[in-house]
């Protein structure tokens, strides 16, 4: 993958698991910058999450949570749930709040076949 495909799949508003796992193979070798956050449970987190996961923010404490991302309203993020129903709504309510660059894992992790991390 080129710097120019990886900084066009950061902007797609869904991703997929297959480009989200290129996107972190990118951010690896420097090409792209983003932040990766799982919005599921510390418990959920606990049993397995996406390798490269920068930060948690439960879905049950997103508002009190987000507020260490405020420095990031101008950053790429990426969040992502278990099905992608729970990172959507987040995503919508980023947006609501100023963060102006927010993708979307669309199916969650079931979609993604690259490296986990049990606990």
């Amino acid at each position: 993958m080129t710097q120019e495909e990886a900084e066009l799949l950061l902007v797609k508003e869904q991703l997929d698991g297959d480009e989200l796992e290129s996107l972190l193979e990118a951010r690896e070798l420097k090409m792209v910058e983003f932040t990766l956050l799982d919005v599921r449970e510390q418990m959920e987190f606990n049993q397995t999450h996406i390798v490269g996961t920068d930060i948690l923010v439960p879905t049950s404490n997103f508002y009190a949570g987000i507020e260490a991302l405020n420095d990031k309203k101008e950053s790429q993020i990426i969040v992502y749930c278990l099905s992608g129903s729970r990172s959507y709504q987040v995503q919508q309510a980023m947006k609501s709040l100023g963060f102006q660059n927010i993708g979307n894992l669309a199916h969650g992790i079931y979609s993604f076949k690259g490296a986990m991390q049990p606990a």
